[in-house]
């Protein structure tokens, strides 16, 4: 058949929430009967990555059953095809925005399509513009006022076929209905969530060889104070997206570091300050027995990893069970932060009480929120001479891209700090036992 020279225009919307509710696409318009289309029923998923800023959505495939693989390539373009996006703050998490609580990351905008093709799957991939600072690539969004947290959205997508596509036998178009799952992400989707007895909530990854008879390591990841829970609002999955804090250790590269290690993210059910008014520091030690217990976890290789208030965390946990952790690592540890937002000031006499165990701090010297005279240079003066080590930083750049101060767990979750010996922070850390005795190190700047 030959196809009429009117213009048919196809237009599909989807909807997908983050947590995975089924929705769909609906393709509909200027279908012209006099002339064959190309139908078909598939499924449609949004495909994210975490980055250093948080995670994005950086494609949509339509998984067509196969069938994609009669449309030519070189008949499709990225202006085959518009898409929009929506992201606005979770319904159930009982928000109200006014002067002082506002919302940072809610968008409505047309995403910026990189380029479209079939893959060897006979999928359609929609491969979008994304980065730090693209609008409408986040998933949460970030809200300030008395309680500063990030927050998962409600996403809302729409496709709009501007364009037919031919296929190999002649038809066009490309018409049908489409079920969304959920928003897939190959790092993230390696884990778990789950609540302990004690009542943390947390997300966890088992390494790929948990059952090879031997007992793997732990480690922990604490959290910054965004990524806790948000009034009623417990998410249970911030902790994962918000950076590369709790991949970062999943990462094949980094299990291989560790000889497979078992991965436990808590989230603190507002913030890890009030770790002793609320009893986060009873509930997470039962939490990781618990978990310890369960799984073929080396107790004497338990490790610590903790960020911003995480980092906080990540001492008093320390302090309070010195004989417990093989070793612990923070950055920007908010230790300043921590008398006047609910938890209490980590003295020099509690220092002295953890002075044998192996610490790893890392730290911007421009950090704005945190004071690196005040927190990590007042630690490593204390406890340097018994091996502390402190990798301090003039800022926090990657290449060419600079973040905010306050971010110097990226370089910590790259595996980047060196100590004196050649020896990277994860290399370090994977060789801390309680059986063997800590040997010291000295202060790296970088």
């Amino acid at each position: 058949m030959v196809m009429r020279t009117k213009v048919l225009v196809f237009v599909g919307l989807f909807f997908v929430s983050m947590l995975g509710i089924a929705s769909e696409l609906v393709l509909k318009g200027g279908y012209d009967f006099n002339t064959y289309s190309y139908s078909l029923k598939a499924k449609i998923s949004l495909k994210a990555k975490i980055f250093d800023y948080g995670q994005n959505i950086v494609s949509i495939e339509i998984d067509t059953k196969g069938q994609g693989k009669n449309i030519q390539n070189k008949q499709i373009d990225k202006d085959t095809f518009k898409v929009f996006a929506k992201g606005t703050l979770p319904k159930d998490a009982g928000i109200v925005l006014d002067d002082k609580t506002k919302s940072l990351g809610t968008f409505e905008v047309e995403r910026e399509i990189e380029n479209i093709f079939v893959n060897d799957k006979g999928n359609i991939v929609i491969n979008l513009k994304y980065g730090k600072d693209v609008v409408g690539a986040n998933t949460l969004s970030y809200v300030t006022g008395d309680v500063s947290r990030n927050v998962l959205m409600d996403l809302e997508y729409r496709v709009e076929q501007k364009k037919l596509m031919k296929t190999g036998a002649g038809t066009h178009g490309f018409f049908g209905i489409y079920k969304q799952g959920k928003i897939v992400d190959e790092e993230a989707d390696k884990f778990v969530a789950a609540k302990s007895k004690s009542g943390v909530n947390y997300q966890y990854f088992k390494p790929a060889n948990k059952d090879d008879g031997k007992k793997h390591p732990l480690i922990i990841w604490f959290h910054g104070n965004g990524e806790g829970g948000y009034k009623d609002y417990q998410n249970n999955v911030s902790q994962k997206l918000a950076n590369r804090g709790a991949v970062a250790f999943a990462e094949d590269k980094t299990q291989k570091i560790f000889g497979g290690a078992y991965v436990v993210a808590p989230q603190a059910d507002d913030t890890w300050y009030n770790n002793y008014s609320k009893g986060y520091i009873k509930s997470v030690k039962a939490m990781i027995d618990e978990f310890a217990s369960e799984n073929n976890v080396d107790k004497n290789r338990i490790y610590i990893f903790g960020a911003s208030a995480g980092g906080y965390m990540s001492f008093r946990m320390m302090i309070e069970y010195p004989d417990y952790f093989a070793a612990f690592s923070t950055s920007a540890a908010a230790l300043d932060k921590a008398a006047i937002s609910g938890g209490v000031a980590t003295t020099a006499q509690d220092l002295m009480k953890i002075r044998n165990k192996p610490l790893w701090m890392v730290h911007a010297q421009n950090d704005p929120t945190i004071s690196y005279e005040n927190t990590s240079k007042r630690v490593y003066d204390v406890l340097s001479k018994y091996g502390a080590i402190l990798s301090s930083y003039p800022n926090v750049k990657i290449g060419e891209t600079e973040y905010n101060g306050h971010w110097s767990w990226i370089y910590s979750l790259r595996n980047m700090p060196v100590n004196d010996k050649g020896e990277r922070l994860f290399e370090w850390m994977a060789r801390q036992n309680l059986k063997k005795k800590f040997k010291k190190s000295q202060i790296m700047i970088k």
